[in-house]
C-alpha cells in the first residue's frame, strides 16, 4: 500500500495532506450525487399522490380554482389530454431538482398558511400571478402560438408576444386566465339581417366579405356606418363621396361606439388586451379588422372635406399630399 509522504522538519502538515483530502472530497462528491440521482426519482414518486388537482382541490381556498380548472381546456380537450396544476405553478419537471425544490417550498408555504393564516385573497394571489408567471410554463407546451391562427387578430397578437418577450404585456396570463368566477355565455341574439343590396349594384366584390357579410348578419349595413348616402347612390359618374367616411383618428370611436362593441366589452376580450395596454404595433381597430377594402378602387376622397382628389390613380387638383385618406 502506497504511504503518504512524511513532511520534513518544519514543512506545512496541510500541503503534504492535501491530496489525500482532494480525493476523499471526490470520493465524497461522487456519493453525494449517485445518492441524489437515486433519491430525487423516489422523492418525486413519493410526492406524486401530493400533487394531483384532485390533492390540491382538497383545501377549501382551493375550491373555486379547482372547479374552474374542471371546466377549462386543460382539464377537457379534444386531445384527451388532463394539465395539471404542478404543470403550470411548478418549474417543468425537465428540470427534477428545480421542479422538486419548487414543490417542497411552495407545498410548506401551502401548509402553513392553510393552518396558520386567517386571510386568504384569492384576488390578490390571482394578480400575482399574473405578474410573475414566466412564460416558458405556457411555451413548454405551447411552442407554435404564431403557427396557423384561427384568426388575423390573433395571428397578430401572438406574433407579438414570440418577438417581445421580456414585455410582461405580452405575457400569456394577460389574455389567458384560467382561474376564476366563470362568466355564463350570453343569451344569443337574434338580429334582423341588414340589406346591402342597393350597394352591392356597384361594390360587388362587397358580397363575399366577411367583413361586410358580418355586420350584415348582425343587423349592419352599410348605411348605419356610411349613411344612407342618396347622392352617392345616385351619381352614376361616380364624383359624390358617401355622406360618412373615416379617417384614422375616428376609426376607433366609431367601431367602439355603445350600440355596436363598447370598449369596456372590448377589453374584457382575450386577444383585445394588449392593444389597450398599447403593448401592439396595431393602433386602429381596421389593423386587424380592416379587410373592407375595394378590389379596384376608381375615385378616392378627402376623408374629411368629401373633395374628390383621385379617379383611376390620377391626381385631381392640387394639394393631393395634404389630404388625409
Amino acid at each position: 500500500m502506497r504511504r503518504e509522504a512524511e513532511p520534513k522538519p518544519g514543512e506545512d502538515k496541510s500541503k503534504v495532506s492535501f491530496p489525500r483530502r482532494r480525493r476523499a472530497f471526490l470520493c465524497g462528491f461522487a456519493i453525494a450525487v449517485l445518492l441524489g440521482l437515486t433519491f430525487l426519482p423516489i422523492l418525486h414518486s413519493a410526492m406524486g399522490p401530493l400533487s394531483t388537482p384532485e390533492f390540491c382541490g382538497s383545501c377549501h381556498e382551493m375550491f373555486d380554482a379547482y372547479d374552474s380548472w374542471k371546466l377549462s381546456h386543460h382539464h377537457v380537450n379534444k386531445y384527451g389530454i388532463s394539465v395539471k396544476c404542478v404543470s403550470c405553478h411548478l418549474p417543468p419537471i425537465d428540470n427534477l431538482a428545480e421542479h422538486l425544490a419548487a414543490r417542497i417550498k411552495h407545498g410548506v408555504k401551502d401548509v402553513f398558511k392553510h393552518f396558520f393564516s386567517d386571510s386568504y385573497d384569492a384576488e390578490a394571489l390571482q394578480a400575482k400571478v399574473r405578474q410573475t408567471m414566466p412564460r416558458e410554463r405556457c411555451t413548454h407546451c405551447h411552442n407554435d402560438l404564431a403557427a396557423n391562427p384561427s384568426k388575423r387578430s390573433i395571428g397578430i397578437v401572438h406574433t407579438a408576444a414570440v418577438e417581445e418577450m421580456g414585455d410582461r404585456r405580452h405575457a400569456c396570463v394577460v389574455c389567458h386566465t384560467l382561474h376564476g368566477p366563470k362568466k355564463e355565455a350570453p343569451p344569443k341574439k337574434e338580429y334582423e339581417i341588414g340589406d346591402n343590396s342597393f350597394c352591392y349594384v356597384c361594390h360587388v366584390n362587397w358580397k363575399k366579405e366577411s367583413f361586410v357579410e358580418s355586420h350584415r348578419m348582425a343587423g349592419v349595413p352599410c348605411y348605419d356606418c356610411h349613411g344612407i348616402s342618396e347622392g352617392h347612390m345616385d351619381d352614376e359618374e361616380h364624383l359624390t363621396p358617401p355622406e360618412i367616411m373615416f379617417t384614422k383618428d375616428k376609426v376607433n370611436a366609431s367601431c367602439m361606439a355603445s350600440k355596436c362593441h363598447p370598449q369596456k366589452a372590448m377589453e374584457d376580450q382575450i386577444g383585445h388586451k394588449p392593444f389597450f395596454a398599447d403593448a401592439t404595433k396595431q393602433k386602429h381597430c381596421t389593423d386587424c379588422h380592416g379587410m373592407h377594402r375595394l378590389e379596384k378602387r376608381k375615385r378616392r376622397w378627402d376623408k374629411v372635406t368629401g373633395k374628390l382628389i383621385e379617379i383611376k390613380g390620377r391626381p385631381v387638383g392640387e394639394d393631393e399630399a395634404e389630404v388625409q385618406l
